[in-house]
């Protein structure tokens, strides 16, 4: 859909006092005689009209020159003007909003409203709703990684300060880019910035994932932590004050703090990794030595670590904390911690290589995903048996079960399927087509999300739990592979 297809475009002008014609715009009559004194000693003719339409590579070498005085004058000047648009869309064409965020002001400068990126009818645009920034010279928009202009996108001069308006993304790859920035051209002042959320994610979650190929730990708002080799698992604290990721290529285990990253060594191989309900210790699964090392959280530091049998490969912490469930891949079991002494009590026989388990919220059930004979076995924990194998896709799976109990997503990496389990029925109800190599799977805290990290095709996909179809598709970097939600262990 091209240009030509907006509907009721008006571009109008607020006129202050009784206004008079300046080349495009309408200004004030009332104008203070001492910014065209000192503009025109600058060199001769120049305007405030001329300064603002110059060339930026022209007008640069006049901005050097310029004092700060005269900078504020042209300020306070383009403040006292206001270019008012109002941008329809077709309404008979089909809008999604892929992604969304609220304008801030910038150093003292005033900006709200709402930045839409907007798919319409297989076209991209920005657009934006209900919009204001305080007027300045030679206004621009950009695409930026946090605010970054030198490294953003430069998409054409800012409409109007006042109003909706909409700006083409053609041939534009706008998914790299988290904040839309309102810059002002010849003094190099951010004016507004709306920093952009993925639409389908939910209001105050974030949604965190290893990417295996790049070496790094990121979210879906575009953040990024540089990390190691073999980036496998994650987990996070509740508050998302800390976020832990295992490099099994170094032997170490990333922690991830607002100001800081703390690298933590471990045993050879590790893998999963949790956090303890009380956020005191951790656990980290090291495959190839068959132990597990205990963080201290606050001392950042392996405490002890402690044998637990043949290549353990991830953790689950029961309600309270006092039990771990750890699969064993090497013995085809789950080993049973007893937390407060470090020490397995017991071992669940299963079959065939149990990759990843996680509980019932009543703690009453075990699921573990078996690499194998790709199935889940329930496990009765009181009784510690298998009173059931539900059959699903092929491959190292992830498994988790929703918040409240209802479902039971398990991946598939050998597949491109996601199996969704009723959890009362203990029946696969549905196999949902995602794309080449699913792993990471979480829900979000309230259930009515999915997320799935697709290693081969580099995005997560975010599915609807109410229509068990695909929502959004997110492209993340190289091979997302794990992922970690706050509030859902």
């Amino acid at each position: 859909m091209k240009k030509g297809r907006w509907i009721a475009i008006i571009i109008g002008v607020i006129v202050a006092i009784s206004g008079g014609l300046a080349g495009p715009l309408f200004y004030e009559t009332s104008v203070d005689e001492s910014l065209p004194n000192e503009l025109n000693a600058i060199e001769q003719g120049l305007t405030f009209e001329k300064f603002v339409d110059m060339d930026n590579s022209a007008r640069q070498p006049i901005v050097d020159s310029m004092s700060s005085k005269v900078q504020e004058m042209i300020m306070t000047k383009a403040a006292s003007i206001t270019t008012k648009v109002s941008e329809d869309m077709d309404s008979s064409d089909k809008i999604q909003v892929l992604k969304i965020g609220e304008f801030q002001g910038v150093a003292g400068h005033e900006s709200s409203g709402i930045a839409k990126i907007l798919d319409v009818a297989n076209s991209t645009y920005l657009r934006f709703e209900d919009f204001y920034v305080t007027n300045g010279p030679d206004l621009r928009v950009y695409l930026t990684n946090n605010g970054d202009v030198k490294n953003g996108i430069h998409l054409e001069k800012l409409k109007g300060n006042k109003g909706n308006q909409n700006y083409l993304l053609e041939n534009t790859d706008w998914q790299r880019y988290d904040t839309v920035v309102i810059y002002c051209q010849p003094f190099g002042v951010h004016f507004g910035e709306a920093k952009l959320a993925h639409a389908s994610v939910q209001e105050d979650e974030e949604v965190f994932f290893t990417l295996q190929g790049d070496n790094q730990v990121g979210t879906l708002d575009s953040v990024r932590f540089d990390a190691g080799p073999t980036m496998t698992y994650l987990d996070v604290k509740n508050d998302k004050s800390v976020v832990l990721a295992t490099s099994s290529g170094s032997d170490v285990v990333y922690v991830f703090e607002s100001d800081k990253t703390t690298t933590v060594p471990v045993g050879h191989t590790p893998k999963g990794n949790k956090i303890h309900p009380d956020g005191k210790i951790a656990f980290v699964a090291n495959e190839a030595a068959g132990t597990i090392s205990v963080i201290d959280m606050n001392a950042l530091a392996v405490e002890k670590e402690f044998k637990v049998g043949q290549m353990p490969h991830n953790i689950r912490f029961d309600l309270d904390g006092s039990t771990a469930y750890v699969t064993l891949q090497g013995e085809d079991k789950i080993a049973v911690v007893d937390v407060a002494n470090l020490k397995v009590t017991e071992l669940i026989t299963v079959e065939k290589m149990p990759h990843n388990l996680d509980l019932s919220p009543d703690g009453k059930y075990l699921y573990v995903a078996n690499i194998g004979t790709s199935d889940v076995a329930v496990i009765d924990i009181d009784a510690k048996k298998i009173i059931k194998r539900i059959e699903v896709s092929a491959g190292h799976h992830g498994i988790d079960v929703t918040n409240d109990g209802t479902r039971i997503y398990v991946s598939g990496i050998g597949s491109d399927k996601v199996n969704v389990i009723d959890a009362d029925s203990l029946e696969l109800i549905k196999q949902i087509d995602v794309g080449d190599g699913p792993h990471g799977v979480r829900a979000s805290k309230d259930g009515s999300l999915v997320y799935v990290g697709i290693t081969k095709t580099d995005e997560i996909v975010i599915i609807d739990s109410e229509t068990l179809k695909i929502k959004e598709r997110i492209q993340t970097g190289d091979m997302p592979f794990w992922i970690a939600i706050p509030n859902n262990p």
